[in-house]
């Protein structure tokens, strides 16, 4: 396939779609960039390993949700799409303390865990 007939079916296709869709795939394109960064950072680093896959994981959903949206037009509807974007963005917000509060410990010191653990 050469670059003209794939740039004439991009065009066909966003033809075919109106403004809301548009920017559902521009976004669900964004998310799915964002996991992909993650995911380029997570090979070449050994730091905060674990936040790494688990934001690859929420910002992917996250693009897969807004590609359900182009369909559906509702991010609420159906209630399976609801929940699904409601949960990567708890985890979104979850992510971001816990990287808080890690970047907030000074590098020589690890936390410890309580004795009674």
């Amino acid at each position: 396939m050469s670059a003209a007939t794939g740039i004439s079916i991009v065009i066909r296709l966003a033809q075919s779609l109106e403004l809301d869709q548009i920017l559902n795939l521009a976004e669900a394109i964004l998310w799915i960039s964002i996991a992909c960064l993650f995911l380029v950072r997570l090979r070449r680093s050994q730091q905060n390993r674990d936040l790494a896959i688990t934001c690859v994981i929420a910002f992917a959903l996250f693009g897969v949700s807004d590609f359900i949206e182009i369909r559906t037009r509702a991010w609420y509807q159906p209630v399976s799409l609801l929940i699904l974007k409601a949960g990567c963005i708890v985890t979104f917000v979850t992510l971001f303390i816990i990287y808080r509060r890690c970047r907030n410990i000074p590098p020589d010191k690890t936390p410890q865990c309580p004795p009674d653990c």
